[in-house]
């Protein structure tokens, strides 16, 4: 990218973006995520596009706003999106870097998604076997090793099923198999759009500094979380532990049919759950979920089931985050997550933030 054609680019074909710059209300990163974001498509979508995006982009993360931008293109015009991943294919090449350390990089860049991502799995699932059969050596060096050891043809280890090991990361489950479900991001968006406009409504007519606006947004949130309780359970994943209707974890009723006994996820459930968030839940992180935990939004013991529904991947710094004094986060809708800051600041995050 030449900095004459990003100027050029931005005051020909997007005069809003290169306004916000000049103005200092979004920064060069996310005035070239805008770019770069549009290239492919004809002047008309970007500009449509960039009204969209700007009134947002400032408080954004680079990552959101190319999230956005990418799911805008795929559904205005998918053909840019296809022509884009092409071209970027074309140039895909592997590298090898050394370090002063004495080590090296070796690095594949711009593969086919879905052949990388099967690839990492294969990698994973035998360094996953690898730990549970007693290595002692971490997970990211066992990842290491093998992935080394496989391109060198020296692998001693019996390799995992064909059905572990291809399984793109993240994959949904099939309506055959026990954890099939209908929950789409269309309603978890409508949702989501619909609970911020009540809290920015109820924000904007308090004083900025008031002392209880963290307080206020939690009972907001309790309120509309419980306003969808009914229809929430209604799509929740079926499990066996509410079967029998009985005194839950923390002499809370268990809802009919809803949750598992205990802390452990299926292979199913888990699938569905990663398909669901595709990355961090925290606002702004971007992590996979293939390096992220299985978080209870309210743990097992105080009573939060073992569903979709109470259930969000988040990677291990913003679990931990999540666990620190004056932090709130309460699940509105399966993967539509209100997090409520120690100074009262707010954030919704979605499934189609996340992509």
């Amino acid at each position: 990218m030449s900095w004459s054609g990003f100027a050029t680019g931005l005051r020909g074909r997007l005069p809003g973006t290169f306004a916000a710059l000049a103005a200092g209300d979004i920064d060069y990163g996310k005035a070239r995520a805008v770019w770069r974001g549009t290239d492919q498509v004809d002047e008309g979508l970007a500009t449509a596009i960039e009204a969209i995006v700007l009134p947002k982009a400032a408080g954004q993360t680079t990552g959101e706003i190319r999230a956005k931008i990418r799911r805008l293109v795929r559904r205005l015009d998918p053909e840019a999106l296809a022509r884009r991943r092409e071209e970027a294919e074309h140039r895909r090449y592997v590298a090898l870097i050394e370090t002063d350390d004495g080590t090296a990089y070796l690095t594949g860049a711009d593969l086919p998604a879905g052949a990388a991502s099967a690839a990492y799995g294969r990698v994973a699932a035998i360094a996953a076997g690898l730990k549970r059969d007693g290595d002692a050596r971490g997970i990211d060096e066992l990842r290491a090793d093998v992935f080394l050891a496989l391109l060198r043809g020296t692998l001693t280890t019996i390799e995992p099923p064909a059905a572990t090991a291809d399984r793109r990361i993240g994959e949904p489950p099939t309506r055959n198999e026990p954890g099939w479900t209908g929950v789409d991001d269309a309603v978890a968006d409508v949702i989501a759009e619909t609970a911020r406009a009540e809290l920015t409504a109820l924000t904007g007519d308090l004083p900025e500094r008031h002392r209880d606006i963290g307080a206020l947004i939690t009972q907001a949130g309790q309120r509309i979380s419980e306003s969808l309780a009914g229809l929430r359970h209604g799509w929740c994943l079926p499990g066996p532990a509410g079967r029998d209707a009985g005194p839950g974890p923390a002499g809370r009723d268990v809802v009919p049919g809803h949750g598992l006994p205990g802390y452990r996820l299926p292979t199913t459930t888990r699938r569905l759950i990663e398909h669901r968030d595709r990355r961090c839940c925290f606002p702004g992180c971007r992590r996979p979920v293939r390096h992220c935990d299985a978080d209870h939004s309210v743990p097992f013991h105080r009573g939060g089931p073992t569903c979709p529904c109470n259930i969000a991947m988040l990677c291990r710094r913003h679990h931990r985050v999540k666990q620190t004094r004056n932090w709130h986060i309460q699940h509105l809708w399966p993967g539509v997550i209100l997090w409520i800051g120690p100074t009262g600041h707010w954030r919704i995050t979605a499934p189609a933030d996340r992509e």
